[in-house]
């Protein structure tokens, strides 16, 4: 236009009417590219700010971090590492990954999906737990320490549309361990993501509750299992359940101490006749008669030491003692050999053998009698079922009798079980489910000794007809009631800490009936606690609370750390997860499409702002030089005057 207009002027002179007021217009127009290009240095200065200076998420850390907050440079990451005050070395260390190996990580983008969501996926660690076992969540204690983590599939936490089929982006360090492979820790949280789980120290054997004596005040001395003590209860020896000892004379029996509830109407006092000190008893030789037990009173002048030979018996022909050989096998067989030589002309016809346990009163606890009939040899195994002191005697029955001589006996001992051999047939109340001193492991393989317990939970939107929570989109008010059961599905007593992670719930809701449970927060999480308590074998026990959506559902920005944070999703896990989807307004839809945008850095910003910038002077100039090449021209036409 400028161009066509210029070049008529020399054949038609009423144009420069027009020239002047295109000059008019762009002068204008120069205005206009003016401000754009003060506006333009405006906007720069602020996205400056934006990309050196990059302001704080509004949802930045979570009690979930393994370091609080994250980090922002690997130089930062490493003296968290060094910091002895801190777990994070101790975790690194479980995970089996070296400083050296942190060291050596690069600085870049790592996709929840990079390896897909089979098996080989990235496993996310974190300090709160979200899934349950079923949805892939392990609890890892962390030795040395008392941080307990949970890993789960970081494409968990994938919850729209795009991140589902796409995956989430998060910027971290990522390198490759020796011990384990690939590995991540991401710049957000410092949150380690890794492919292969380490494997656990085996787990202690859980504690079978034991019987125990102690003295309740007002009770007395009673047994009870040791997890039952209380507070107040004192030892069993305490002076306050200490009852009163006194002495009395029993006949048949003498003087003896009791407590005084024990006492008999047939006691007497101590100093009755009927248990004073009887003359001393004493053995003698009595010429005819033999040895005899008399009152040292009763000696006469004619009675012999025991000794005398008057009162020896007159030797007769005997089988041989039995040469007898014990051995432990398994703790439970005494095996046993016995040989006998005729002599005199006797015949052997059999072997006898007895093994006898007795208490310390004398009775027979154990006894165990094997008779034979070889003539020359016999041998055997008898089972022995308790550690113990055994008696074990021979009889001989020969053509002249039998015999049994006190060089013929044999004491064993049996100790404790030097092996434990595990029996998965065995009862949970059989004493062999009993730890083994030796080999504790071994016992813990045992299911039925295992404490083993099962949950699981419900919930339903009673304010849309009562239908499963997460089959419908709550609303603002919406009242929800869950219900959490555990069971004990093993063979013995288990003790449970019966609690429910409120965390998330707690997001987009309020507690509207507790169920008994009090509140309470532990390491930055929220749980409903319904304090520890003892199941009994196949026993189930159910609690149920309801909390109300907000009225107003937050918009609060997904967390940049914990990505299942402000989600629009009401997440909770008791045995199984349920999600239930929450009634997000406008903005954080817009959140959800912005996640879908390519992610850009300082570099790509810097770019983009030096062609807008470009392309704003350029007309700018190009306006500027347009207007003084009009006003040469009209001075030219105008002989100089403009």
């Amino acid at each position: 236009m400028f161009a066509k207009l210029v070049s008529g002027l020399p054949f038609s002179p009423a144009l420069v009417g027009q020239l002047g007021f295109y000059a008019r217009r762009l002068k204008k127009e120069e205005t206009t590219r003016r401000l754009g290009l003060i506006f333009t240095a405006l906007a720069l200065v602020v996205q400056s700010f934006a990309v050196f200076s990059p302001p704080e998420p509004a949802n930045a850390a979570s009690a979930a971090d393994l370091i609080y907050g994250g980090v922002t440079s690997k130089t930062a990451l490493l003296a968290r590492y060094d910091d002895t005050s801190k777990d994070f070395k101790a975790i690194m260390d479980y995970l089996g990954i070296s400083r050296a190996e942190i060291a050596a990580s690069r600085e870049v983008n790592f996709n929840s999906l990079d390896y897909g969501k089979d098996t080989g996926t990235w496993l996310s660690f974190g300090r709160i737990p979200r899934l349950s076992l079923a949805g892939g969540e392990v609890s890892h204690a962390i030795p040395g320490t008392s941080t307990t983590l949970y890993s789960r599939p970081l494409w968990t936490f994938d919850t729209t549309t795009w991140t589902t089929a796409h995956g989430s982006t998060y910027p971290g360090f990522v390198g490759t361990s020796a011990k384990i492979g690939a590995f991540a820790i991401s710049k957000n949280c410092g949150n380690v993501t890794v492919r292969t789980l380490p494997t656990p120290p085996p787990p202690p054997p859980p504690v079978v509750p034991k019987d125990i004596q102690v003295c309740r005040p007002g009770i007395g001395v009673i047994t009870i299992k040791d997890i039952e003590k209380k507070s107040t209860d004192l030892p069993a020896d305490n002076e306050v359940c200490r009852p009163k000892q006194i002495q009395v004379c029993r006949p048949g029996v003498g003087v003896i101490t009791i407590i005084e509830n024990e006492k008999k109407s047939t006691d007497l006092a101590p100093t009755s006749p009927e248990c004073q000190p009887k003359p001393k008893q004493i053995q003698v030789c009595r010429p005819g008669v033999g040895i005899v037990t008399i009152s040292e009173t009763e000696k006469k002048s004619t009675d012999l030491a025991p000794t005398s030979p008057e009162c020896q018996p007159k030797p007769q022909p005997v089988a041989a003692c039995s040469a007898l050989e014990s051995r432990m096998i398994e703790r439970t067989k005494y095996n046993f050999t016995s040989t006998a030589v005729a002599q005199n002309g006797a015949t052997i016809n059999k072997h006898t053998f007895i093994v006898r346990s007795k208490d310390a009163m004398g009775s027979i606890i154990t006894q165990k009698t094997i008779t034979t009939a070889n003539q020359t040899a016999d041998s055997g195994i008898i089972e022995i079922k308790e550690a113990g002191t055994y008696h074990v005697s021979v009889i001989i029955s020969s053509s002249i009798g039998d015999k049994t001589s006190i060089n013929c006996a044999k004491i064993i001992t049996v100790a404790a079980p030097d092996k434990c051999v595990v029996n998965l047939n065995i009862l949970a109340t059989d004493k062999e489910c009993q730890p083994c001193p030796a080999n504790p492991s071994l016992w813990y393989k045992d299911e039925n000794c295992r404490e083993r317990v099962a949950s699981e939970k419900q919930a339903t939107n009673l304010t849309q007809n009562g239908v499963l929570a997460a089959n419908v989109t709550a609303n603002g008010g919406d009242r929800i009631q869950f219900t959490v059961t555990m069971y004990n599905v093993g063979k013995i007593p288990a003790s449970v800490d019966f609690k429910e992670n409120m965390t998330d719930v707690l997001e987009y809701a309020k507690v509207y009936d507790n169920g008994g449970g009090d509140l309470i927060t532990v390491n930055g999480a929220k749980y409903l606690n319904w304090n520890k308590m003892t199941l009994a074998a196949g026993q189930k026990v159910s609690r149920t609370f309801s909390v109300k959506v907000l009225d107003q559902i937050p918009l609060t920005p997904r967390g940049t750390s914990d990505r299942g944070s402000y989600d629009c999703i009401m997440t909770n896990t008791f045995g199984n997860t349920i999600n239930i989807n929450m009634n997000c307004q406008a903005p954080k839809l817009v959140e959800q499409v912005v996640e879908q945008l390519p992610s850009t850095g300082p570099r790509e910003n810097i770019i983009f702002s030096g062609i807008v910038t470009s392309i704003v002077v350029y007309f700018y100039a190009r306006s500027r030089q347009l207007g003084k090449e009009i006003r040469l021209i009209r001075k030219d036409f105008n002989a100089g005057t403009l």
